[in-house]
């Protein structure tokens, strides 16, 4: 760590074992070790929040998956509860 900041090598991915930069793309969609969970919750936001995720950019799709909606389903899904747009 420098100056308090992350160095690429501090900021490798700890999850997965392909020594990747772990950021909010890697985190979010292209980790290995992430694939069962982040499978679980696109089939879930399609299903059940009637979200349409194909055909988004990777952009698109980390600026969705950040998203106050998604936090709010993911909260509401954990306690049992019904998601309503």
């Amino acid at each position: 760590m420098e100056d308090g900041k992350a160095t690429i090598e501090t900021r490798q991915c700890v999850i997965c074992d392909d020594s990747l930069l772990e950021d909010e793309f890697h985190f979010a969609l292209f980790c290995e070790g992430l694939v069962p969970e982040r499978t679980n919750l696109f089939s879930e936001l399609q299903n059940k929040a009637n979200m349409e995720l194909e055909g988004l950019s990777q952009e698109e799709l980390l600026k969705t998956m950040l998203s106050k909606s998604i936090a709010k389903f993911c909260i509401t899904y954990q306690e049992g509860l019904p998601y309503q747009i």
